[in-house]
């Protein structure tokens, strides 16, 4: 029995690797053809995410699975368990899709298949490894839920890897949103949100995390702002205790709602993305820091994310920088909260740009650095008879009698509330003067362990088996 056990570790090892697509539906060819749609040989399961489609077509389309069962694809994307997960459409080696309607009207078509491999697994080898020693592997661990209705969703401490798939259109026939709001996270749980779904043909782009790197601080935020996914698929990697409420649709959010928070804001293929956040801040203790980590896939046209951190008159603060975002993680900060967070990216047809804002009030716990920004970054600070005059270049329009410089060393900023500290105020002087001050850009990147440390995890894994059996 533990030979066999071994026999069946090792399979599932070796035969983990997933073979994932997603199949449009204007695809297919019509008029009773055999479209076949499974190019393993291994089981899998699919799943219809159509709901910008008409019902009457979607029910004369048929999957037909190697036992000769078959669903229509409007039962299959209503077919949901209790708490609204998808249910697949089983096969064990082959399968196709056929209809009588013509190919001109499955071209009408804007929903999609997902193909996965069945037995979805951990991306965490050594929580698998500990899992194995302590006899409590459990690979029910992946989810599928459909962006098209209201759902909450939570899971317990065991790891979890949910899919949503989003085939809704808004009223200009772009791709829709998917909103997130209620986020609730134990404090010792770990989420990460990627775009597009897992494959091992295709890198991870991680758009979110919490907790967050921020700096040398990994840092987890109490509070997650509600946000809006305008992705066709994406999926959230969790580890402990998270519930969350979706709902289609975007939903705008104008002021944060917690001292320390952070949050998500995505600009979609065919969109402009403009927000201004109304900050909320602690009325004993602005001190702090704002920031924020961006990304975009496929920017061709090197499309910019503005971002500017400020305060209403008469303190005039204002911090801002200019990014021209890739495919590696660029991040940006300042040792400053302020009244407002503008982020600004323009339309464009190409890229989908990922921005998470952070922001930490509090007393002296962070330190930040600053170094020389690769971008453009400027804040100025005025008197009631001063101006200053911004752009992608610093200027200093008047003659200053007093220059105030922001640490360009090693500053500390509190993340817990006191009741003693007050806000600091702006330097000013007695004659009509104007202080200019350049604040710094830090970037980070993100890398991909390589396929021989799989290789090497998997080794682990079946020699700590080994040890246990």
């Amino acid at each position: 029995m533990k030979f066999l056990s071994f026999v069946l570790l090792i399979s599932f090892i070796y035969g983990s690797q997933q073979v994932e697509q997603l199949i449009n539906l204007n695809s297919f060819i019509g008029g009773n053809v055999s479209n076949p749609f499974s190019r393993n040989e291994s089981p899998c399961d699919i799943y219809a995410s159509a709901s910008a489609d008409d019902e009457s077509l979607l029910s004369k389309i048929y999957l037909v699975n190697d036992d000769n069962q078959k669903i229509s694809l409007n039962d299959l994307r209503l077919s949901r368990r209790a708490n609204g997960e998808l249910q697949p459409f089983s096969v064990f080696s082959s399968g196709y899709l056929i209809t009588n309607l013509t190919t001109s009207q499955l071209q009408t078509l804007t929903g999609f298949l997902y193909q996965s491999t069945r037995d979805q697994w951990s991306n965490s080898n050594l929580i698998l490894i500990y899992r194995i020693l302590n006899k409590q592997i459990n690979l029910d661990n992946f989810h599928v839920f459909e962006a098209d209705d209201i759902q909450d969703i939570s899971y317990g401490t065991d790891q979890s890897t949910t899919l949503f798939l989003n085939s809704g259109r808004d009223n200009t026939g772009s791709q829709s949103s998917v909103t997130f709001s209620k986020w609730d996270q134990g404090d010792d749980a770990r989420v990460n949100i990627y775009n597009g779904f897992r494959s091992s043909e295709r890198e991870d782009v991680l758009i979110f995390s919490n907790p967050l790197a921020v700096q040398d601080i990994v840092m987890l935020f109490p509070k997650v702002e509600t946000f809006s996914v305008p992705c066709r698929t994406f999926y959230i990697n969790s580890l402990g205790r998270i519930s969350y409420r979706i709902q289609p649709g975007s939903q705008n959010l104008f002021a944060t709602s917690s001292y320390t928070t952070t949050g998500l804001l995505v600009k979609g293929t065919d969109q402009e993305s403009s927000a201004t956040y109304r900050i909320l801040q602690d009325s004993q203790d602005f001190t702090g820091v704002t920031g924020f980590n961006t990304l975009a896939i496929n920017n061709k046209n090197n499309t910019q994310v503005q971002v500017a951190v400020y305060n209403n008159p008469p303190d005039n603060s204002y911090y801002n920088t200019t990014i021209i975002p890739g495919n590696a993680v660029a991040s940006w900060s300042i040792p400053f909260v302020g009244d407002k967070l503008d982020i600004k990216s323009r339309r464009d047809n190409t890229s989908t740009i990922f921005t998470q804002y952070f922001i930490i009030q509090g007393p002296p716990r962070l330190t930040t650095t600053t170094l020389t920004p690769p971008a453009v970054t400027t804040q100025t600070s005025t008197t009631q008879t001063s101006t200053t005059q911004t752009s992608t270049t610093q200027t200093s329009t008047q003659t200053p009698t007093t220059t105030t410089t922001l640490p360009t060393s090693t500053t500390t900023v509190k993340t817990t509330p006191t009741t003693t500290t007050t806000k600091p105020t702006q330097p000013t002087t007695n004659s009509s003067s104007t202080t200019t001050t350049t604040t710094t850009t830090t970037v980070a990147t993100t890398t991909r362990l390589a396929s021989v440390s799989k290789l090497f995890v998997s080794i682990v894994i079946t020699l700590s088996y080994v040890v246990l059996i």
